[in-house]
């Protein structure tokens, strides 16, 4: 982990994306905005892979999330979404992907 010099949640968020093998975003709604939607555009900036689940939108979310991590071979990985106070289902729905998601079987 490297501090950031700055507590700029700005810069915070693009050094995460920047030194991590790849950043996944999880959202409750289809659509990004905000600070989400800037996460992804800074994935992009960096070429880093990235990839949005979305509750709305995926019934296979954590089996999604495994091959994507496979297939990118992402050793740290950023994650990233709205704040609970935006979608209050956020949490829980990152726990149970990622539970499922990055569980060795």
């Amino acid at each position: 982990m490297k501090e950031t010099p700055s507590s700029n949640y700005p810069q915070r968020t693009e050094w995460n994306v920047r030194d991590s093998d790849g950043t996944v975003i999880f959202s409750i709604a289809d659509k990004l905005s905000g600070g989400s939607l800037k996460t992804l555009e800074l994935a992009v900036k960096h070429r880093r892979p990235h990839l949005h689940l979305s509750a709305a939108a995926k019934e296979n979310a954590a089996s999604e999330l495994k091959k994507w991590i496979e297939q990118n071979k992402i050793q740290v990985l950023n994650v990233a979404g709205p704040r609970a106070s935006k979608e209050p289902e956020v949490a829980g729905f990152v726990a149970s992907i990622l539970n499922q998601g990055l569980t060795k079987k």
